[in-house]
C-alpha cells in the first residue's frame, strides 16, 4: 500500500505529505522517491472530493477509515483502480482550488474535457494529445482477467471518476472484499450538491443543458460505462464509506447513480451477493 499511495499522490499532483506540489513542498524532501514531471497532475479529483488533509465538511463518515494522508480514503487500494483526467484548468490557476472559506472547489473557469459546444473544444483531435489520460479521447477496457484476493477498500475494480467509455467485460471477479462493494465499484458514493437549471452550479457544471428551470442535470463523472459478461462471485462488503460503522455496502457491484450517468449493465451474480 505504501507503493500504491506514493504513485497515486504523484498522479494527483501531491507530495508524499499530502500537499500540492510546489517549490516549497517537493514530492519527497528526502529525495528517496521521485514523481516525474510527466506523471504529476495526470488525473483529476471529483468536485468537492477531499484529497488534501481531513475536512469534516467533505470527508463525512469516511474519516473513520482514513489513514495517513491517503487519497480516496475508504476506497483505496483496489486490485484495479481506474483514474483519469476530466478537467481543464485555467492557465496559472491552482488545480486544487485551495480556499479556506470554500475548501475543495475548483478554480473559476475550470471546464470539462469533453466536446461540449460552448464549453470546451475537442481535445481528441489535437496531435499530440496533451491529455493522454482523458478517457473520452482514449476509451479503455478491463477485459478477460481474473481478479481476486483484494482486501482493501476499493475491492476488485474501482472506477473513480472521468472514466468515460470504459468497458469492463469477460472478467472473473471473485473473492474480493471492499467497503462500498467487494467486486466492482463504479463512481463515488459522495458527491456535490445537485446541478439544477437556474440554481447554483458548482464548477465545472454538467455536460448537458436544459431550458427547464429546476431541471436536474447529470454530473457526467463516468459516461457510457459498459459492464457485461462478467462472473462476479464470492465478494463481500465490509461496510461502505458512507456508513462505515455498518456493513451496508454491496457484495458484488455498487453503481453510484449520481456519478455514473449512463451505464449498460449485464451481470451474473452468484451466491448471496447484493446488488
Amino acid at each position: 500500500m505504501d507503493v500504491w499511495r506514493r504513485q497515486v499522490n504523484c498522479l494527483f499532483g501531491l507530495s508524499l505529505s499530502g500537499y500540492p506540489l510546489t517549490a516549497a513542498t517537493p514530492y519527497d524532501p528526502s529525495g528517496t522517491y521521485t514523481c516525474f514531471a510527466g506523471d504529476a497532475i495526470h488525473v483529476d479529483r471529483l468536485p468537492l472530493e477531499a484529497v488534501i488533509g481531513w475536512d469534516a465538511t467533505q470527508n463525512g463518515n469516511m474519516a473513520e477509515l482514513l489513514q495517513e494522508p491517503s487519497l480516496m480514503g475508504a476506497l483505496e487500494g483496489a486490485a484495479i483502480t481506474v483514474l483519469s483526467k476530466g478537467l481543464q484548468f485555467p492557465a496559472g490557476s491552482d488545480p486544487f482550488g485551495v480556499n479556506p472559506t470554500a475548501p475543495g472547489l475548483f478554480p473559476a473557469g475550470t471546464t470539462l474535457l469533453q466536446n461540449v459546444p460552448g464549453v470546451s473544444t475537442d481535445h481528441c483531435n489535437i496531435t499530440p494529445n496533451p491529455y493522454p489520460s482523458n478517457f473520452m479521447c482514449n476509451p479503455s477496457s478491463i477485459d478477460g482477467l481474473g481478479i481476486t484476493d483484494s482486501s482493501h477498500g476499493g475491492g476488485g475494480i474501482f472506477v473513480h471518476g472521468w472514466g468515460h467509455n470504459i468497458q469492463i467485460a469477460n472478467n472473473r471477479v471473485y473473492n474480493n472484499a471492499g467497503t462500498l462493494a467487494g467486486g466492482i465499484n463504479l463512481g463515488q458514493g459522495e458527491f456535490p450538491p445537485t446541478y439544477t437549471v437556474g440554481g447554483l452550479t458548482e464548477v465545472p457544471g454538467s455536460c448537458q443543458t436544459s431550458t427547464i428551470t429546476g431541471q436536474t442535470l447529470p454530473f457526467c463523472f463516468d459516461l457510457h460505462v459498459n459492464v457485461h459478461n462478467n462472473n462476479i462471485s464470492l465478494n463481500s462488503s465490509t461496510g461502505d464509506e458512507l456508513f462505515s460503522a455498518t456493513p451496508a455496502g454491496a457484495g458484488g457491484v455498487s453503481i453510484c447513480t449520481a456519478p455514473t450517468t449512463t451505464v449498460q449493465l449485464q451481470l451474473g451474480l452468484r451466491q448471496s451477493e447484493h446488488r
